[in-house]
């Protein structure tokens, strides 16, 4: 069954002073990620307020630091739509990327469907991120012998992130890499 722990704080004189249990940690969880949605939901409008909403997600702990679970950044993904929210999904795939195990199915499904749909105009805010999703996605492709599902994705990301056609991007070489273990030329 489901682990289950106590964590206590207690002053020096033996007082208790906090006592939690671990159904609620996962709800202290849940209420933050629910916060991390609500934030994103809110500041996804104009070029100003995307701004605001990466800098509270770059300073959101709970984000950058490992604090969330995969169950929960999948459960706030599946409430976002990527046509307006698309750098707040980055950053919470972002967070997700460094967290999933090798070959991880349900994360390349996401992130695939991401690529696809996300908003250039979101997305090139943080291109590091996005450039580092599409390269954690190609390894995961890779670790999992299916590269061939990736090119498709990463030709859109590379759109997405180019400002004209000439320009090369770091996705070029990724999506290179997945035709050539595809053996798609």
């Amino acid at each position: 069954g489901p682990s289950h722990y106590v964590a206590s704080l207690t002053h020096s004189s033996g007082l208790a002073l906090l006592s939690i249990d671990s159904t609620q940690c996962n709800l202290l969880r849940d209420r933050q990620m629910d916060g991390v949605v609500t934030t994103i939901q809110g500041l996804s409008g104009g070029d100003s307020d995307l701004a605001v909403l990466h800098t509270q997600l770059c300073s959101n702990a709970h984000l950058s630091n490992g604090g969330a679970a995969l169950g929960e950044m999948h459960a706030a993904l599946a409430t976002l739509d990527a046509a307006f929210h698309s750098l707040g999904m980055l950053h919470i795939l972002s967070s997700m990327a460094k967290q999933v195990p090798v070959a991880d199915h349900s994360f390349m499904d996401v992130a695939c469907c991401f690529l696809i749909t996300c908003q250039p105009q979101q997305i090139r805010q943080v291109p590091e991120l996005f450039v580092g999703l599409c390269r954690k996605l190609r390894e995961q492709l890779m670790s999992a012998g299916c590269p061939g599902k990736g090119i498709l994705p990463l030709q859109a990301a590379i759109r997405a992130l180019q400002p004209s056609s000439d320009y090369l991007t770091p996705m070029h070489a990724d999506c290179f890499l997945l035709c050539l273990s595809a053996n798609c030329f």
